[in-house]
């Protein structure tokens, strides 16, 4: 829906909100894409006037910006803002104990207060996790395709077992899969998976991380 600002009746706002188990892709005036994950909200206006494009999410979300260096791109997220320069990068809100997660893909992006005030800057590649209660936060280097790989409708696996990987295969195939070595069920893979691929082509990309074979009998 959309609603006006009466303060400034000219500057007409969206909001956009992700319904449960699916994703929003969303193209903004100027066109910078933005892809909402389930359940997350975006507010933003019907054409950015200002000297800053601004504009505000709750939930997770994939941004690619447009790079404009005389108008930064402003996130605010709450208790925080992000300020970019023009880059693809990845924000949750609602990250575990009420923190704030980014990962930046490409380009840079600038973590600030509500005073606007730096709080760090974040490089390629990096994942920050940030406490506001705290004020302390976490950097690490991340893989980013698969960070950031739910926006392209993929299944992404760190470090999981191969019976977690069949029993997320199970649900979306609705199959029984099962695995008949214990020792080969309790290996760790990480690996990126579409969605829209048919269970024989997962099965065969599984066939190249993991000594498997596989027969289909029926429905399992």
């Amino acid at each position: 829906f959309h609603f006006i600002d009466l303060s400034r009746p000219e500057l007409v706002w969206y909001e956009v909100a992700a319904v449960p188990d699916a994703k929003t892709k969303i193209v903004l005036p100027d066109s910078s894409t933005v892809w909402l994950n389930a359940n997350a909200r975006l507010v933003y206006p019907r054409s950015f006037e200002d000297v800053n494009r601004k504009v505000s999410i709750s939930g997770e979300a994939f941004f690619q910006v447009r790079k404009d260096k005389n108008h930064p791109f402003i996130v605010d997220i709450g208790k925080l803002q992000v300020e970019v320069l023009g880059t693809s990068f990845n924000l949750n809100t609602e990250a575990a104990d009420n923190a704030f997660e980014a990962v930046l893909v490409s380009g840079k992006i600038v973590l600030q207060d509500k005073h606007e005030k730096d709080i760090l800057r974040m490089s390629p590649s990096e994942k920050v996790i940030y406490s506001p209660s705290r004020n302390e936060y976490s950097i690490e280097t991340v893989d980013t395709n698969v960070s950031t790989a739910w926006h392209l409708n993929q299944m992404t696996f760190e470090n999981s077992t191969l019976r977690e990987i069949v029993n997320k295969l199970s649900m979306l195939y609705d199959v029984n899969i099962n695995i008949e070595s214990k020792e080969l069920a309790d290996r760790r893979y990480r690996c990126v998976i579409n969605r829209d691929e048919t269970l024989i082509e997962v099965l065969d990309i599984l066939k190249y991380l993991a000594p498997i074979t596989y027969r289909i009998e029926g429905n399992e």
